[in-house]
Parts: structure tokens; sequence; C-alpha cells
């Protein structure tokens, strides 16, 4: 078993909001599906997604549904490339997303959500309970446009993730920052994970 705080806190999060941060083809989905495995093995995930997307190729614990009401009490909520589904000032205009958020504690949801970076992010999330960002690495023109408040944290991330990407013995791209914890953890693929997970929006019509 890794010995990590930042996984030793994510197994005990019963609800929250854990944000996957960086750039494109870094990794994000991939690193976050498999720690919800690693870490949380036994609760079911509800992917919310407002398009038909192709549940069937994901494990038999996770389900889909399209609005925030419909995710069941007790799961993992997992939203990928947030923005998506909730755009960066949505919840100005519909309380929608703040009144689920207000409730996640009582529901046992953990939402978690990916995202290229914090400044597309409705601010909700940043107001929620308990809030974890997991950093993969960011480009520099991302980094120029995130939000203040993260991109001191996002290059200390960048640095320390290019540290750890000379461990040959691990992919590149399985490394993760925990920047409440100041630690980089290498997340072991599940062996589920397939080139079409990566690209699930391939066929999706918009």
């Amino acid at each position: 078993m890794i010995c990590s705080k930042g996984l030793d806190y994510l197994r005990e999060m019963e609800h929250g909001v854990v944000a996957m941060v960086g750039s494109g083809k870094q990794g994000k989905s991939s690193s976050l599906h498999s720690l919800i495995a690693y870490c949380q093995p036994d609760r079911p995930v509800c992917m919310l997604d407002p398009m038909d997307i192709p549940i069937e190729i994901y494990p038999d614990n996770y389900s889909h549904v399209k609005k925030a009401t419909d995710v069941p009490v007790g799961s993992i909520c997992v939203i990928e490339d947030v923005n998506r589904a909730f755009s960066s000032r949505g919840s100005s205009r519909d309380n929608t997303l703040q009144s689920w958020l207000g409730i996640i504690s009582h529901r046992s949801n953990l939402v978690c959500f990916t995202s290229q970076n914090l400044a597309s992010t409705d601010l909700e999330f940043a107001r929620s309970q308990d809030y974890l960002i997991l950093s993969k690495k960011m480009c520099g023109e991302d980094i120029k446009y995130e939000r203040d408040g993260n991109r001191g944290a996002q290059a200390i991330a960048n640095y320390w993730i290019s540290e750890a990407e000379k461990i040959k013995d691990c992919h590149p791209k399985s490394w993760v920052y925990f920047q409440r914890f100041n630690e980089c953890v290498s997340i072991e693929l599940v062996p589920w994970w397939t080139e079409a997970h990566s690209k699930m929006f391939r066929e999706v019509k918009l």
C-alpha cells in the first residue's frame, strides 16, 4: 500500500469535491478513475454528463445520469471536463449547482471532476464543505490564464511532477500532485482502462 497523506485523506472522504486539474492529454481522467478504484473501490460511481456517453464501457458499478438532481445517494459523482456540464459563471444565473452542492454532505456524495484549469470552473465547487485539488502538469499558456489563487500552487505542482518524472519505474503521466499535502503520488492505472475511455466523446453526438 502506498504511504501517502493525500491517499489516506481521499479514502476517508464520504462527501466533498475533488478537482483533477491540468492541461489536455496529461492523464487527468485515467488518474481520477484509478484513484477512485484504489481509494474507494466499494462505492458506486455515477457519471454526470448531459450527453449520451457510452457508459457500457465502464465497470458494472458505474451508472450515468444527465442531471445533478438524479445522482444517487451515497455515490461518487464523476464529471468529465466539468465546464461542459456547468459553465464557469453558470451558478450566477441558475442556482441548481449551488443547491446541489449544498446538500452533498447530507446525500453522502463525493463529487470528482476534471478541468484544464480552474479559471473555467464555477466557483461554487470551491465553496464546497471540503475541496481537494489534485494537479497534473499544466502548460504555460494554461497557467497564464489560471485563477490567481491557483497559479502559484500549479507552478509548484509542475516542478514536483517534473522531478518525479525522472523516476523511470513509473509512467510519466501517472503522477498526481496533492496541493493540500504538498506531495506527488504515482497512481497505477486501473486494468480496465482503454483507448475507448480516453476518447469517450469520440462518437458522442453533439
